[in-house]
């Protein structure tokens, strides 16, 4: 039997490598999970994503800002990040038009 959704750390490397119990728990418990300590949620159920999908002005997938974290204020990365490639949205993490381009 699965643990309980409480009991799993989503960043976990183990859960990462094989998230399937994790899976199985979210579509049991809550089809709609938000990520403790994220503003990330879940979605495991097929009609709720299709829904979610379409409405990318509510459900944006735009969240690269959130993957910098603390590293957007810090100046030395800044400064690294500024003699180097700009972090470019792609299919994961771009909303239409852009992402219909990437398409």
């Amino acid at each position: 039997m699965n643990k309980p959704l409480s009991e799993y750390n989503f960043f976990d490397p183990e859960l990462i490598e094989d998230p399937f119990d994790f899976y199985q728990a979210a579509m049991e418990e809550a089809p709609v999970y938000n990520i403790p300590g994220t503003n990330i949620f879940l979605v495991t159920k097929y009609d709720i994503i299709a829904g979610a999908l379409k409405r990318y002005d509510v459900f944006s997938n735009n969240f690269g800002i959130m993957l910098e974290g603390q590293s957007a204020k810090d100046p030395e990365i800044q400064s690294v990040l500024e003699k180097g490639w700009p972090q470019a949205n792609t299919l994961l993490t771009n909303d239409p038009p852009s992402h219909t381009r990437f398409r």
